[in-house]
């Protein structure tokens, strides 16, 4: 009788040792999903910090080109009042 009641006891025990192997697995696996989710989270920023990079190397060529062609007009400019000047001797 003894036996037959130790039975379901040692079932017990060996259920709750997997479910204890159950618990680390999911630790396990919650832990990696934390580690994944703050490489993403510095990757984000990486990209932010790299696109505003980006975005502000941009808007100087912008500027650099805005600057050029005013360059460009001022120099076409000067040339045809030169060009007239020339033309008027």
């Amino acid at each position: 009788m003894k036996r037959i009641a130790l039975i379901p006891a040692l079932a017990a025990l060996a259920l709750a040792g997997c479910t204890q192997q159950l618990s680390d697995k999911d630790h396990t696996l919650l832990m990696e999903t934390h580690d994944l989710a703050q490489q993403a989270q510095i990757s984000s920023a990486q990209a932010v910090t790299t696109a505003q990079a980006a975005k502000a190397a941009a808007d100087k060529a912008a500027a650099d080109a805005k600057q050029a062609e005013a360059d460009a007009q001022a120099a076409n400019e000067k040339a045809h009042r030169m060009f007239q000047a020339s033309q008027n001797k």
